[in-house]
């Protein structure tokens, strides 16, 4: 048997190779909370963060987008339901708020992805938010949101987020007896 010097890099290459192998065999245990109980879907396929710590879940049982907050008891909410699918696979967030999520239609095999934004304004002035439409039919950025309870209209730039009344007017404000109606639903001809 004969020996040999190693290098400095095979030793360097040795080191690196132990140094590896010995943090895959370091296990570490975190304390686990139950954040939820779910009877229905009964299993989840993905998971993204939002930005303040909200999960959202996907499920292989069902088309629905599930919020669930990780300190709030009872805090999970249906987000968004994705039509003519019937499973949600991968999650990411490649923006705040902007997530992309893989669906399928089990019968058709038929995968597509969906880009969801979670919110896209906090109009901090509404009362409350109802009827909605687009300000113009070739615009793809701005609507028109009906306030029911100020009695005033939003105009609300999606992409930007940015937001103003545009329409306060007294004939739109709720009635002060009898039926309190104010403008509801919105439509632009």
């Amino acid at each position: 048997m004969s020996s040999r010097t190693l290098s400095a890099i095979e030793v360097i290459t040795l080191l690196l190779q132990a140094s590896v192998v010995s943090s895959f065999l370091q296990t570490t245990t975190y304390p686990l909370t139950v954040v939820d109980k779910f009877t229905i879907p009964r299993t989840f396929e993905n998971i993204a963060t939002r930005h303040h710590g909200h999960l959202i879940v996907t499920s292989v049982t069902s088309s629905t987008l599930y919020q669930v907050s990780p300190v709030e008891e009872d805090e999970t909410v249906a987000i968004a339901n994705i039509a003519r699918r019937t499973r949600l696979l991968g999650i990411v967030e490649l923006e705040q708020d902007v997530f992309y999520v893989v669906a399928v239609n089990a019968s058709s095999q038929r995968y597509s992805w969906f880009k969801i934004h979670l919110e896209v304004a906090n109009i901090t002035s509404a009362q409350l938010l109802n009827g909605m439409c687009r300000l113009e039919p070739n615009n793809n950025s701005m609507l028109l949101i009906a306030d029911y309870a100020a009695g005033n209209v939003v105009k609300l730039d999606v992409e930007t987020g940015a937001y103003e009344v545009i329409i306060d007017e007294t004939s739109m404000k709720p009635l002060a007896t009898g039926l309190q109606v104010a403008i509801n639903g919105i439509h632009v001809h």
